[in-house]
């Protein structure tokens, strides 16, 4: 597979949000580059059910780096409707 694309990400917003989420801007950063990473490869979050399919995915990437994201709540929850997490 052939990947072209670039991932774009403000250093600025993500030390602002790890200030507002309690987490380190490093973490803020990871789930930024994962998050443009997996829109490169075709996953979107315009629509609730590709929301919860592009989350999951994330979640499942950041363990790599023992992270949980900060928007991570009980799944029922993330089923009934938009969440306030990075999109």
């Amino acid at each position: 597979m052939y990947l072209d694309g670039e991932v774009i990400v403000s250093t600025e917003m993500a030390v602002q949000m790890a200030t507002e989420y309690h987490w380190s801007p490093r973490d803020e950063l990871v789930l930024y580059l994962v998050h443009g990473v997996l829109h490169l490869i075709g996953y979107d979050d315009q629509n609730d059910e590709d929301k919860r399919r592009m989350r999951t995915r994330e979640r499942a990437a950041l363990l790599n780096w023992n992270l949980t994201p900060h928007y991570t709540e009980p799944r029922q929850a993330e089923n009934q409707g938009p969440s306030s997490a990075v999109s």
